[in-house]
């Protein structure tokens, strides 16, 4: 069958294929924290959501 309307891609879908390396992209994250750059800088860097910036740094701590 064939659908007639478009299905939109998944956010993690489309983070895995941004960042496959999530070590790398935790230890990007973590650096730039460290330089004193806000959840939203970080996020606009990556491209990923400034909440799952927040996450990822609080995971580390």
């Amino acid at each position: 069958h064939k659908l007639l309307f478009k299905v939109p891609i998944p956010t993690s879908t489309a983070t895995n294929r941004f960042h496959p390396d999530k070590h790398k992209l935790r230890s990007q994250i973590l650096a730039l924290r460290e330089r004193g750059f806000s959840y939203r800088e970080i996020a606009r860097l990556t491209g990923i959501h400034f909440t799952r910036v927040a996450q990822l740094v609080k995971h580390d701590s």
